[in-house]
């Protein structure tokens, strides 16, 4: 029986680790659950680690081999090892055999942080990044216009390029004078 589509909603759930009120889905990292196919050569490897870490597993859940297609937000990004490591702990609460498959093109891009998401991310204290805009200012080294999460002005100005992480931006609201980070567009 194939559960990619349980699966799908399962991992769903796991959090990104650098904003936490994030699913992996919201950030639209998690890309999609797919059956691996049995002439891959991973396939065999993924069965022999399964089999090893739940030897009382049920032979039916060792019918398909799952593939777990995750985009980092950009190459390099630190984050990937920890959400590969949070997939592969709900995936051993799930006793299916899987394999992570870490997929670079396309490239992940910020118009895959779905509408929950953005709202999500305003409500936690970050600016999410425009939707269906690209502002050509971030390419002269000047910062984009960005709402503030918190009293909804854009009378904001950028403090530093470098938030908490590559992925984020140091902003502080002129009217409100609360500082916050906004989420580059990439």
């Amino acid at each position: 029986m194939d559960l990619s589509s349980t699966i799908y909603t399962h991992l769903g759930q796991v959090n990104d680790p650098e904003i936490p009120v994030l699913s992996l889905h919201d950030m639209g990292i998690l890309r999609g659950v797919n059956v691996l196919p049995e002439t891959d050569e991973r396939h065999a490897q993924a069965l022999e680690s399964f089999r090893t870490s739940h030897p009382d597993a049920p032979n039916e859940h060792a019918d398909h081999v799952y593939e777990i297609v995750i985009s980092p937000t950009y190459v390099g990004c630190p984050a990937m090892d920890r959400m590969s490591q949070d997939i592969e702990e709900a995936m051993f609460v799930r006793q299916l055999p899987f394999a992570i498959t870490q997929q670079l093109q396309p490239s992940w891009t910020t118009e895959w942080i779905s509408e929950e998401g953005r709202k999500k991310m305003e409500a936690y204290g970050i600016a999410p990044p425009v939707s269906g805009s690209a502002d050509k200012r971030a390419l002269f080294a000047e910062a984009p216009k960005v709402r503030c999460p918190k009293c909804k002005d854009q009378d904001t100005r950028m403090l530093s390029l470098h938030g908490s992480t590559a992925c984020k931006s140091q902003y502080v609201c002129n009217s409100c004078l609360e500082p916050f980070e906004y989420f580059k567009c990439l």
